[in-house]
Formats: C-alpha cells, structure tokens, sequence
C-alpha cells in the first residue's frame, strides 16, 4: 500500500516550543512597542506574540515596569559611545547624537524612555563615561553633580519631546482642527500669526506631527552647540591655563 500522507499539523500549542529566553522575551516586548505603539505592550499580547503562557514571561522579565526597564536597556546597549580620552565637549556631543540617533529607530519608545529609565547595568555604564569625562575635564564636587544633571536632562528630556507621541495616524480630524485653530488665531495670537509660515509643525508646543514624520535635526544641533558654550563658560580654570596666567597678570 502507498505510504498515507502526513497528517496536517494543527495550531501549536503554548507549551509545544522550547523554553523562552530573556532575550527572546525584551525582543519580542520591543517588537511589540515598534509595530503598535507603547500602550500595546501588555504581558497578554507579549505571550500571544511568543507563544507562551504569561506565568513564563514573569519568570524571566518580572512585572511590565521591570520588562520596560529591560527594553530600555536593551535599546541603550545600541548606543555607540565615544572614546571617554577625547575633549569632553566632543564626547558629549557624540554621546547625544549617538542616543538620539539609536532611539530615532524606536521612535515609539523614544518618547517615554526618560520616564522609563531605571537603574541598570547600561545606565550605570553610561554615567560613569559622562562623569569620568566631565572630570577629566576640570569639572568637581557639586559643579560637577549639576554639569552632569544638566546634560542628561537635556538630552534625554529633548529627544522624549521631539518624539512626543502623535495622536492616532488616523485622526486626520484632529490634525486639521489643530492647524486651523492655529491660523485663525487672530488678534489674540498676533505674533504667532506673523509668524506661523516658520513656526508651524516645527516648533515644540506648536506641531501635531513628531519626529517620526518631522525631525528637528537644526534645532537639535542649536540646542548642542548652545548646551556646550553654556557649559565651557562654567568649567573651572586649571592652574597653568592661559586664562588663569591672564588674570594673575
């Protein structure tokens, strides 16, 4: 008798596949976050996505708060950093597009990624580059506490901004209610109105699209350039420097 064709497979079962791992687990959240947005990610979707019973997915991840912070740091750990021996001028500036340009690929997680930053061994990383740098660089005590508080909070306060989550892609509505109330603002926004043509959907409080669709690449390069000159005017005179032998005269 000829051989009887192989019986069709029917849906895998959640406990017919191999033992998770954590990466599969971050992986699959972050998946999740890109495709669907952040409020998507639930322990439910994450092991309809996996397979896999959302007890597993507690062993290895904890709670969503702990997942997140995994994610997190899964998105940092893609974050060339510099070489801590250059100036620090160029470190922080390398180190701030290095960060947004790795998150500009997440742009769903970019904007609560400050929100979500938890200590971990990535941030700790992170921090011991930037305060050795700013150190190396004449910077101490509580100067350099609020150097390195001020950086930080720049950066990654400026990035969640720029990639404030838009309201739904589909609300069209809303979109172009936003844009009317701003071009007939009238007398009571005259300079808005002057200046609408360069402000509007480019500007922080004034756009209703993000970076994912408008990037604020030039403000962004301002906001270093005006970060490092405000910083190079506090850092500390080194004994031996040019301005330091100027004033003693």
């Amino acid at each position: 008798m000829p051989d009887s064709p192989p019986a069709l497979e029917g849906p895998k079962k959640k406990n017919s596949r191999g033992p998770l791992s954590r990466d599969e687990v971050v992986d699959g959240a972050l998946a999740i976050i890109d495709a669907q947005g952040f409020d998507s990610l639930t322990m439910r979707s994450l092991g309809t996505r996996l397979n896999a019973y959302p007890a597993s997915l507690y062993w290895h991840a904890g709670n969503r708060a702990q997942l997140l912070a995994l994610v997190c740091q899964r998105v940092l750990e893609t974050v060339d950093l510099p070489d801590v021996t250059i100036p620090w001028q160029d470190w922080v500036t390398q180190m701030a597009r290095a960060t947004r340009r790795s998150l500009s690929h997440h742009p769903n997680l970019a904007a609560y990624i400050t929100s979500q930053l938890q200590v971990s061994i990535v941030s700790l990383t992170l921090a011991e580059r930037t305060l050795t740098v700013l150190k190396n660089g004449g910077f101490e005590g509580e100067q350099l506490l609020m150097v390195y508080n001020t950086i930080m909070g720049t950066v990654f306060g400026w990035i969640a901004a720029e990639y404030a989550i838009d309201p739904d892609e589909t609300d069209f509505e809303w979109r172009e209610r936003f844009e009317q109330q701003l071009r007939l603002g009238g007398d009571d926004l005259p300079t808005l109105g002057e200046l609408l043509p360069l402000v509007a959907n480019r500007a922080f409080m004034l756009r209703w699209s993000s970076a994912k669709v408008m990037p604020m690449q030039g403000s962004f390069e301002f906001m270093l350039q005006t970060l490092i000159r405000g910083l190079e005017a506090a850092t500390p005179e080194r004994p031996g420097s040019p301005e330091a032998s100027s004033e003693r005269g």
